[in-house]
């Protein structure tokens, strides 16, 4: 789908304001379209710090496709962001039963260093 490319050019190039408009306009056609380019459009507005936005899409990719790892991580991560550690580590738990090196990545990367926190 062409404004799904015209995301993924943007992302590449690190104009996030554009992909996430592209990545709309690729989810507006056809909702149901792709759980990549939900996921995408979640990254998309991670990056501009629409935490928000990109848990919802990272939700919708994930019902398009419930075993979408990267989904999973990405939301983790968002949900970390938020500071909300509950659903932080239903995002690890998830990802321990899709794929055990994903999951031990998050570990390292998200659960770990909040835990040093506390």
């Amino acid at each position: 789908m062409k404004w799904y490319e015209v995301g993924l050019r943007a992302c590449e190039a690190g104009d996030y304001q554009e992909a996430v408009r592209a990545f709309r306009e690729a989810v507006g056609l056809k909702p149901d379209f792709s759980a990549n380019a939900w996921e995408r459009l979640g990254y998309a507005s991670h990056k501009l710090g629409q935490i928000d936005n990109a848990v919802m899409a990272y939700r919708e990719a994930i019902r398009l496709k419930p075993d979408f790892r990267t989904a999973w991580y990405n939301l983790g991560v968002a949900y970390t962001r938020q500071g909300n550690h509950p659903k932080m580590m239903e995002a690890y738990e998830k990802l321990k039963v899709l794929d055990n090196e994903v999951a031990d990545e998050f570990l390292r990367e998200c659960v770990l260093p909040r835990q040093k926190l506390l």
